[in-house]
């Protein structure tokens, strides 16, 4: 194995045991803001709110006009890859954003 695909790989793992390290939503907030831009985290935090919306059954169009006020604007291709994401993934990101909603059954 090529010596830089297992330090990648190293540093994937340290990533997400990290990630799953994190007790609450405050110390999730605090390593996310040491560790992302503003923006960085700002696309990531758009990206859970569309699967949030999409699993309540919100519309692309419903979509968009929630979430492009003021400074913020997503992408029509943003919605549709987290759409394909919540259809025809491996149910991960649908997983998560239930246990995070409290929503039940999506």
């Amino acid at each position: 194995m090529d010596k830089s695909v297992s330090i990648e790989k190293n540093n994937r793992r340290l990533f997400f045991r990290a990630l799953a390290a994190l007790e609450n939503e405050d110390e999730a907030a605090a390593f996310m803001g040491e560790l992302c831009y503003p923006q960085e985290i700002k696309n990531m935090a758009q990206r859970v709110a569309v699967a949030e919306l999409l699993t309540q059954g919100d519309t692309y169009e419903e979509i968009r006009l929630m979430l492009n006020r003021g400074d913020s604007t997503i992408s029509s291709a943003t919605v549709n890859r987290v759409n394909n994401t919540v259809k025809n993934g491996r149910g991960n990101l649908r997983r998560v954003i239930q246990r995070a909603s409290g929503i039940e059954g999506c």
